[in-house]
């Protein structure tokens, strides 16, 4: 079951997809074709890409589906209905991040 978080309403309907994680996160990166002429990529590279990676990690620890971090929320408030959870020690990191 896929739930959508719309401005005014939760909206459910059945998915193909099972066992899908999302992590958000909000910041600044470098985003862009990367590489040499034998080989380019298409890539985003920053610290708010490599916490996003490891929001979606902790969603599945967690058991939700979608994880938001603090930076996001800040965006977003007011706009969609989210429930707090206190903040984790995500991998590679020593300070708890607050979600």
């Amino acid at each position: 079951m896929v739930r959508i978080a719309h401005p005014k309403r939760l909206i459910s309907f059945p998915s193909p997809i099972q066992e899908m994680r999302i992590g958000i996160n909000t910041g600044e990166a470098i985003v862009g074709n990367i590489g040499s002429s034998r080989r380019m990529d298409f890539t985003i590279i920053g610290d708010m890409v490599n916490v996003a990676a490891r929001l979606l990690e902790a969603a599945k620890d967690l058991g939700a589906d979608t994880l938001v971090s603090q930076a996001t929320y800040r965006q977003v408030a007011g706009q969609f209905q989210f429930i707090p959870l206190k903040p984790v020690v995500l991998r590679g990191r020593q300070e708890p991040t607050p979600i």
